[in-house]
């Protein structure tokens, strides 16, 4: 857990109360849950809309990249 803590899980964790650690160890560490998105950039429609997602991100994070499933 130490790894991932040094990562910033825990601050993205509290940025984001709708993911949660689905499976975490040694070699790998799964969120899932919802991520809320509302943006708009100047001069086009807003976005506002929920995702459901299931990241993986591996040991080697962020130098190996996570990705979606």
């Amino acid at each position: 857990m130490r790894h991932w803590d040094a990562l910033g899980l825990e601050d993205f964790l509290a940025a984001h109360p709708r993911i949660r650690i689905s499976e975490i160890n040694d070699e790998r560490l799964v969120l899932a849950g919802e991520y809320h998105l509302r943006a708009q950039l100047a001069g086009s429609q807003l976005v506002d809309r929920t995702y459901r997602l299931k990241l993986m991100c591996p040991r080697d994070y962020p130098s190996k990249a996570a990705y979606g499933y």
